[in-house]
């Protein structure tokens, strides 16, 4: 993957001409004036960093003996597995490689980004000075990722170098009153969460990760309902939302009452701002709430087994109020048989393929599959609150039945997050999934084989995407497994 500069941002006939185009949307005055359609635009981020990888792997190979000469498409995996791959395989300048990683692997257009974001943080790295607390945050990112993807230690004490660089930066940024509150400073600190998300290998780091996270939500603080006006300042919000709420989720924490009392304000952005948040806003408010009632129980402020439960079975009515809504083709979903994959056993799709007992979902886009992705999550955690706080004695056949109910719905949603894996093909967005699949690894309630699964899939991410986070918990996990395994407690 190579950065290629920059580029001509005029309309493919404009282009075709060696004219300028004055790259007016939806169509530009020349092509107006011809009387003829304008072909459009093409997205920069796509163009100016392309995925060289196979032609350099297939390079090295044929240097190896073991190809062919390499061309542009040869079908090769991403790891070549030589002992130094890094320094045998990447011919580019390790900075050029980190910044085409980073883009290709960690950045996305779409909702809830409009199309044009992976452009617009393209042409923020490119116009910013070398020094710049962003660039920097891009690199480092970017060399920590392809470091742990091909192993290379070398890389790794590059990119916390450069970390080190932006750091230093981003503090000067924060000391000028009108930087500290810029889009481009919040979406450096979003980026430097990235940084940590990546290289997090140890649950050590956990408290290091907070202290970013509680960086982040003071400068959301600072920068005020004035974020709301632009719809990239309401993005960035959504963004900065879903680092705090993750991390809450890990360290059973209640959302801060700043980021409650600011989602609230929202009704301040714009109309086309709203057209992308309103949906999570109400999804985001349900999170609140959810966060609330696992914080309150592991600090013991809930203690009452009835109280507890009653108000988990609330949550879980709203949470299916939610799913009962969303029926629009926008957020709906389909489910389709995967002939590649194999269904003669409980589970014997391979990782590799992504694909869980021969089904395969199909969504608009990965956004969606994001969401209902985190909503299975929540509702599976909420449903082992119920199972295992129950209510009222007194009522213990009501209890029994909704204990039942719980159970059944923990293993179906477990399976239907399997099967959304597959929708997330292994791009930017799969991150995400980190969290539902160590959740459907730890649910004792299922099988070791889909537990086993969900640990196989962890695995890929780390070694594929490089987020280390996604190898700790399969190493965390597994050897309970195969505790559980050896003493014979694993349910059919």
């Amino acid at each position: 993957m190579v950065y290629y500069g920059a580029l001509s941002r005029g309309c493919q006939q404009c282009r075709q001409r060696k004219v300028k185009c004055d790259q007016r949307k939806p169509a530009c005055l020349r092509c107006e004036k011809a009387k003829i359609k304008c072909p459009g635009f093409r997205n920069l981020g796509d163009v100016m960093f392309r995925d060289e990888s196979r032609r350099i792997i297939a390079k090295a190979k044929f240097e190896y003996g073991q190809s062919k000469p390499p061309d542009a498409t040869t079908n090769l995996p991403v790891c070549v597995p030589y002992p130094g791959t890094m320094s045998r395989t990447i011919t580019h300048p390790i900075r050029e490689q980190a910044v085409s990683f980073f883009f290709a692997k960690y950045v996305w257009d779409g909702p809830p980004f409009t199309p044009g974001y992976g452009g617009w943080l393209a042409d923020t790295y490119r116009r910013n000075t070398p020094n710049c607390a962003m660039r920097a945050t891009i690199e480092a990112a970017g060399m920590a990722g392809l470091s742990n993807v091909y192993h290379a230690p070398h890389v790794a004490a590059q990119s916390r170098a450069q970390y080190g660089r932006a750091l230093a930066a981003l503090k000067q940024t924060l000391n000028d009153p009108v930087t500290s509150i810029a889009d481009t400073t919040l979406n450096t600190v979003l980026l430097m969460g990235l940084f940590e998300f990546v290289t997090f290998d140890s649950w050590d780091r956990k408290r290091a990760w907070a202290a970013h996270i509680d960086g982040a939500n003071a400068l959301v603080q600072l920068r005020g309902q004035a974020q709301f006006r632009s719809e990239r300042g309401n993005q960035l919000f959504s963004q900065v939302c879903s680092q705090i709420l993750y991390a809450c989720m890990q360290h059973d924490l209640a959302a801060p009452e700043a980021i409650v009392q600011i989602a609230d304000e929202l009704k301040a952005a714009s109309e086309q701002a709203k057209e992308y948040q309103d949906r999570p806003r109400y999804m985001r408010n349900i999170c609140f709430r959810f966060l609330h009632l696992r914080s309150a129980i592991r600090s013991r402020e809930m203690t009452d087994p009835e109280s507890i439960f009653q108000a988990a079975a609330q949550l879980d009515r709203d949470l299916e109020v939610w799913r009962k809504k969303q029926l629009e083709p926008a957020f709906s979903y389909i489910t389709i048989p995967t002939a590649a994959a194999t269904v003669d056993s409980d589970c014997t799709d391979t990782p590799s393929n992504m694909v869980f007992l021969g089904r395969r979902h199909i969504y608009v886009n990965p956004w969606t599959a994001q969401t209902w992705s985190n909503w299975r999550t929540m509702r599976i955690v909420t449903n082992q609150i119920i199972i295992y706080h129950h209510g009222d004695k007194q009522q213990q056949d009501k209890t029994d039945n909704a204990v039942t109910a719980a159970t059944r719905l923990v293993r179906h949603l477990c399976d239907e997050i399997c099967v959304s894996v597959s929708s997330f093909e292994n791009g930017p967005r799969t991150v995400c999934l980190i969290w539902p699949l160590s959740v459907v690894a730890r649910e004792p309630l299922n099988p070791l084989s889909r537990r086993r699964w969900a640990v196989a899939q962890l695995r890929r991410i780390n070694s594929s995407l490089g987020f280390r986070q996604a190898g700790l918990f399969a190493d965390t996990i597994e050897p309970d497994l195969d505790k559980a395994e050896k003493e014979g407690l694993g349910i059919s």
